[in-house]
């Protein structure tokens, strides 16, 4: 929802000043301008969505005492064996990330154990499903790059609600509506099916698409980004497109619609149009759907 969402700006300023968020690949410490939708599942969603932590089956058959350090260098995923235990088997508790069957060795106490047959979680939650409250029917989906900032998503959003006098809007966004930690996404990804996909469903469901774009557009730039446009050019739902922009450490949303506003008259409409960066507009116009790009070949 629109509440739950305003709420992911303070959950990033502590998150990097209470809790060392640290960007996944370099492990550098971030400041919360540098959060973006990776960093945020990596850091916060993957761990505090498996309550219960996660097993790993085929690894090395050994002795694994509580607390030892496990790692995973491919993934990036961080955690610590839960309890004592012998065999081939392990229990952790997800510090960081998330750990992949059949994607590089598994490390305890810096120890190769194996490479991972597969990852067992007893109870795996969405982001949303972590915050509570039931599902709710999408009135928006979410159009976006997960590299775009989580303080820019947060004031896009916000601009819309407040543009098309939505109160608690509810939005859908992958990144928060998916379980994170289980094989969900993968096999929704891989569907030879695209109509049952989580994506294609929400989109029928929402009234419309919100489009946002980060500053350097690449959300024109991936193919899952681009599926979503062309579903809804080819359907009758609305099209919203919304940017952000900082000027003197301000940071600033700018709103297309693709219908008009409740309450706004038609100059009003044009004077708030005109503030869309026009560098938005020819990115899109420049795109070419069937090249976009992915972090799966696959897809």
């Amino acid at each position: 929802t629109l509440s739950e969402i305003s709420e992911l700006q303070g959950l990033v300023k502590k998150g990097c000043w209470n809790h060392g968020w640290v960007d996944r690949q370099t492990g550098i410490a971030l400041s919360p301008s540098e959060v973006d939708m990776y960093a945020i599942v990596y850091n916060f969603i993957c761990p505090c969505t498996a309550p219960q932590g996660i097993r790993l089956i085929g690894l090395s058959k050994g002795r694994y005492v509580k607390g030892q350090k496990v790692e995973q260098a491919e993934t990036f995923a961080i955690g610590a064996v839960r309890a004592d235990s012998e065999g081939p088997d392990v229990e952790v508790e997800v510090w960081r990330g998330r750990f992949s069957a059949q994607r590089g060795p598994v490390c305890i106490e810096q120890v190769q154990c194996g490479i991972l047959q597969d990852v067992e979680v007893p109870k795996s939650l969405s982001y949303k499903e972590f915050l509570g409250g039931g599902p709710r029917r999408p009135l928006w989906f979410c159009t976006h790059w997960w590299g775009e900032l989580v303080l820019d998503f947060v004031a896009c959003v916000q601009e819309h609600a407040k543009c098309r006098a939505l109160h608690d809007a509810s939005y859908w966004i992958c990144g928060y509506a998916m379980r994170q930690n289980c094989s969900e996404v993968t096999s929704d990804l891989s569907s030879s099916d695209i109509g049952c996909t989580a994506f294609y469903k929400a989109m029928a469901l929402s009234k419309g698409t919100l489009l946002i774009v980060d500053k350097s557009a690449n959300v024109f730039q991936r193919i899952w980004c681009d599926f979503e446009v062309y579903v809804n050019l080819t359907s009758a739902r609305s099209l919203d497109i919304v940017t952000a922009s900082v000027h003197h450490k301000v940071r600033r949303a700018h709103l297309f619609s693709g219908t008009s506003l409740p309450y706004e008259s038609l100059s009003d409409q044009r004077r708030r149009e005109r503030d869309f960066p026009i560098t938005m507009f020819m990115a899109g116009m420049r795109v070419n759907l069937e090249d976009g790009k992915a972090s799966r070949k696959a897809d």
